[in-house]
């Protein structure tokens, strides 16, 4: 089994179906629990801690999925990891974490999702043809 913590904090969210969809899509024979916290803030509260040790206990892989978010929200993928890294320490507790949209870059699962339904083209920044979003302008 597979433990995925997540910053939404229930499953009818787009990070949530988002994360459905390439789970079936991807790994279709993998079982996975996704873990709603509510907020980035939550993953080192004392409930999710006591969840990520007893179900690492029992043998689940577990991850963390998080924005790292824009450094105008005050953090940025460099603080977000530095902050994550920092707390783990504090905590005595290690597992893998995902920083999205790419685990280097600042942003979120939104920026993500856009970049991937509306792919752009380099030379005049209009979507792609062949994409299956309309290019070119309405007929009158």
């Amino acid at each position: 089994m597979n433990t995925i913590f997540i910053e939404a904090e229930k499953k009818e969210t787009a990070e949530c179906f988002f994360l459905k969809a390439i789970m079936a899509k991807y790994f279709p024979e993998v079982e996975y629990e996704l873990i709603y916290m509510d907020g980035v803030g939550n993953l080192f509260n004392e409930a999710n801690m006591n969840l990520l040790r007893s179900k690492t206990a029992e043998g689940s892989n577990c991850i963390a999925i998080l924005d790292s978010d824009t450094i105008a929200k005050g953090w940025g993928y460099a603080k977000r990891k530095s902050d994550i890294e920092k707390k783990q320490q504090q905590k005595g507790v290690t597992f893998p974490f995902f920083l999205y949209p790419d685990n280097s870059s600042d942003g979120d699962v939104e920026h993500l999702m856009e970049k991937l339904a509306r792919p752009r083209d380099a030379s005049d920044g209009r979507v792609q043809a062949g994409t299956g979003v309309y290019r070119g302008d309405f007929p009158e």
